[in-house]
């Protein structure tokens, strides 16, 4: 749980401090992903093609991490990651 504290006037123009509660964010989960599902939680703002891209050219780009995808299984143009093969990729590229 966050707990926030903000400074803030009441409505006679007096300073008080209020507080609010916000839920944690969840945290990502390692699991079977789709490889666009999983290029979407990397970036949120780009269409699902262009995400699946720029996550193709990120795992291209690192030598190691294909090593890694390669020693868990992974074969070039596997649409669907396994648990094991995404947690390469967090390992790699951090949680999105």
């Amino acid at each position: 749980m966050i707990v926030l504290y903000f400074y803030a006037c009441n409505k006679k123009n007096k300073p008080s401090y209020e507080h609010r509660q916000y839920p944690e964010e969840k945290t990502f989960e390692i699991r079977t992903y789709g490889f666009t599902e999983l290029a979407l939680l990397y970036n949120p703002t780009l269409q699902p093609g262009s995400a699946a891209n720029a996550l193709r050219r990120w795992i291209n780009y690192n030598p190691k991490l294909i090593a890694a995808l390669e020693e868990a299984g992974w074969l070039k143009g596997q649409r669907k990651l396994t648990p094991l093969q995404t947690e390469q990729v967090r390992r790699f590229l951090g949680e999105p």
